[in-house]
């Protein structure tokens, strides 16, 4: 066993080893006791230190991180920028630039083992360690305000360096697991969930996903469009299957003040074409065909959609030679045990009985009655937005047919990416979509809050319920074999419906056309 030193010592030897000069002695605040060091070279403080932890970079970026502050003061003698204190609130993101580093090879790769480059932005570690909590002070009747400050959060160029990272994340692809599980096979399966802020219901899909069969065959896909770090830390408990993660790089959270997010001169929602064109402001030519403005809330969400569907078949290494299905999932829903093994015996039937079928659908969101009965039967029908557009299914051949119809989903007039395939098959490839549909789904949907509802979050109960079902029918999952109903009859052509508007600016509709082919793109 070495020598056990005084926390304090081991400090200064540190500092010393490393080329550092300690700036002041330790300052005890309630139960943490911090050391600030400046560098020789440039004279910034580069070191923050808990109790029995340290944590350094020679990034002229670094900063302290995890400050507990009590009654949101410093201590005397302490030099440290510190940004405007905000309470903690538990229901909201709070660290919205801390998480495990994206660039980890794998989940037991140290943060601290990779060097980085001061002179690259991108390059600097995007979060401390998550392992490190601070103790919590005796002091438990007095407020506390827990502030990271991190090199994103200080200084005029906090979001390009967030941007920075996230295209480096991007390009770099790091796939996860892939020393546990084999590769991805050509005519695999690959599922990508487009996900939020809602990290409890990501959690219920997760566990869902441990109980499928086979789930260790498939490539993960997460695709982010806000980076924080509880949904980061749970990331990290993904063991079942290889699992990659990507970013929308042009989120709300990376373009807060300017597009695609709301810019200062943005034109007001229900302003008339008049009165903006008087006010001068940036999209005053651009209103929906309901004379309404853009919402950049609103149009996010296609825009990551379609991001997404370009990444995965035309940008992402893992996929370039890929030549099976992708199945769509968002982070509110939940799958069945036989949800993989229903997954390849409708592929199968589609190509032997349904090849002009464009896409394969698992779940609905209709009330799930009447499972023993339906679970081995599938019928064929017409795309419908609002029925089929959960847990679909394409391959690369449907792909390239959507891609081919870029510029009419891209300037439809709807903020809904679903509705614009919808109108897509009926306008541009003149022709009704075709899916393939399982009637007793092994997709489920739980989420009862979102963009589009409105009630108090309880995932775990909405998950039991769908448990419940589940087990109860138990014994009618993993059929022998699929019965198609009614043969190839599609039935009668549906009418075009009319688009729900928000999607009339033409800068959406012109950085909507730019990710196509070019999904690794930088700049706007």
């Amino acid at each position: 066993m070495g020598l056990l030193l005084p926390f304090s010592c081991f400090l200064v030897l540190q500092a010393r080893q490393e080329g550092l000069q300690l700036e002041s002695q330790p300052h005890k605040l309630s139960s943490v006791d911090y050391d600030v060091f400046r560098s020789n070279e440039n004279h910034n403080i580069i070191r923050s230190v808990d109790i029995g932890r340290s944590k350094d970079s020679n990034s002229n970026n670094s900063a302290v991180h995890r400050l507990a502050l009590t009654n949101g003061r410093l201590p005397k003698g302490i030099d440290i920028p510190v940004p405007p204190i905000h309470k903690e609130n538990n229901n909201a993101a709070k660290k919205d630039f801390t998480s495990p580093s994206l660039s980890s090879s794998s989940k037991t790769e140290k943060h601290g083992d990779r060097k980085q480059n001061s002179s690259d932005p991108s390059s600097i570690p995007l979060v401390h360690n998550t392992a490190e909590k601070q103790q919590q002070t005796k002091q438990e009747t007095q407020d506390h305000v827990t502030l990271d400050l991190l090199p994103s959060q200080n200084g005029p160029n906090s979001l390009q360096i967030l941007r920075d990272r996230l295209h480096k994340a991007n390009r770099e692809q790091v796939v996860l697991n892939a020393d546990k599980y084999p590769a991805l096979a050509s005519d695999g399966i690959v599922l990508i969930v487009q996900v939020h802020r809602r990290e409890g219901y990501l959690q219920q899909l997760f566990n869902s996903m441990r109980n499928v069969r086979g789930i260790e065959k498939v490539l993960l896909v997460i695709s982010h469009d806000y980076y924080y770090d509880d949904m980061m830390k749970l990331m990290q408990t993904v063991d079942f299957c290889r699992v990659t993660q990507i970013f929308y790089p042009f989120s709300l959270q990376a373009y807060p003040d300017q597009f695609p997010g709301p810019s200062r001169n943005d034109c007001p929602r229900d302003s008339t074409k008049e009165q903006a064109q008087a006010m001068n402001c940036t999209n005053a030519n651009y209103p929906d065909e309901y004379g309404h403005y853009r919402e950049a809330k609103i149009t996010a969400v296609k825009h990551h959609w379609w991001w997404k569907l370009n990444m995965v078949f035309d940008g992402m290494r893992a996929t370039k030679d890929f030549n099976g299905y992708v199945v769509f999932l968002e982070e509110d829903h939940y799958l069945s045990p036989d949800f993989l093994y229903m997954t390849e015996k409708l592929i199968a039937l589609k190509e032997e009985k349904c090849t002009d079928c464009d896409f394969i659908n698992l779940g609905m969101y209709t009330a799930v009655k009447g499972v023993s009965s339906l679970t081995h039967r599938v019928s064929v029908g017409i795309w419908n937005a609002g029925k089929n557009n959960m847990g679909f299914g394409i391959n690369r051949k449907t792909w390239e047919q959507i891609k081919s119809c870029k510029e009419h989903f891209c300037t439809y007039d709807d903020y809904n990416w679903d509705w614009s395939i919808n109108s897509m098959g009926q306008s541009c490839l003149q022709r009704n979509l075709k899916v393939l549909v399982v009637k007793a789904p092994r997709i489920f949907h739980i989420g009862n809050c979102g963009v589009h509802h409105r009630k108090e979050c309880n995932e775990r109960k909405d998950a039991q319920k769908v448990e419940q079902l589940l087990q109860s029918r138990r014994n009618t999952l993993f059929p022998e074999s699929l019965h198609l109903d009614m043969g190839l009859n599609p039935g009668p052509s549906r009418k075009k419906v009319k688009p729900y508007g928000g999607w009339g600016d033409i800068r959406d509709r012109n950085l909507c056309l730019s990710f196509v082919d070019n999904a690794l793109r930088t700049t706007l």
